[in-house]
Formats: structure tokens, sequence, C-alpha cells
């Protein structure tokens, strides 16, 4: 699952006040070369952002990988996948973001499978 960042939404703010500091270039690249910019300076452009992401999720879904991508935050729909995953089968959800374990308290359905929330290694 991926965040967006073509539109305005509750994290835009967020976003804006990491890259506050940073300009980053639009880079016109594609899944063959070698982009020669420091990482920080290129995650600074959400245009880049969003294209990588693009691409990410293209290749993913070639190697029958499922993707999803967010209007916004990813948050939610981490959270709403992982519990409607849950109806059918045990689930865990990997993650370190507190708000996932809120999140999870507000959607969990107590008739589902069991849903565990693990933290990242």
């Amino acid at each position: 699952m991926f965040d967006g960042y073509g539109s305005l939404t509750t994290k835009s703010m967020t976003q804006q006040r990491r890259a506050a500091n940073k300009v980053g270039s639009t880079v016109t690249f594609t899944s063959h070369m070698k982009v020669a910019i420091k990482k920080e300076s290129f995650l600074a452009n959400s245009k880049n952002k969003q294209r990588l992401i693009g691409m990410l999720r293209t290749k993913l879904e070639e190697n029958s990988c499922t993707t999803l991508q967010a209007n916004g935050d990813a948050d939610v729909l981490i959270v709403k996948t992982a519990v409607a995953a849950s109806q059918d089968k045990h689930t865990t959800l990997v993650g370190d973001d507190t708000d996932l374990i809120m999140l999870l308290l507000y959607y969990y359905d107590v008739t589902s499978n069991d849903l565990i929330f693990k933290p990242e290694a």
C-alpha cells in the first residue's frame, strides 16, 4: 500500500513540513535509468514520489502482487484492508505507526478471526 501525493489530504501539512527546507527538481526518469541525484532531493518532490510509486506498483503487479494506493495517507486503507482480510482468515498487520493501532481499535470487528498487530523488527 502506498500513500498518495497528488492531492490535498489530512497528511498534506505533515508532508509539506517535512519537505520545508528541501527543494527537489522534477526528474523525468524511466525504470531503466540511473538517477544521479541525492535520494533526499529526489523524494522532496511529490511528482517524483508519485511517479516512483506508479513504477513500483506496475512492477509488483507484473509479479502477481496486489497493490493499493490511497488518495492520501494510507493508514486507513491499510487498516480497513487488514480488517477485511480478518473476516476470512487470521491476519497479521505489521507496522510501527501508532496511528495503525488506534485505527485498528476503531475498525476491528470482534466477530472476525484473529487480527494481530506486530511491530516491525
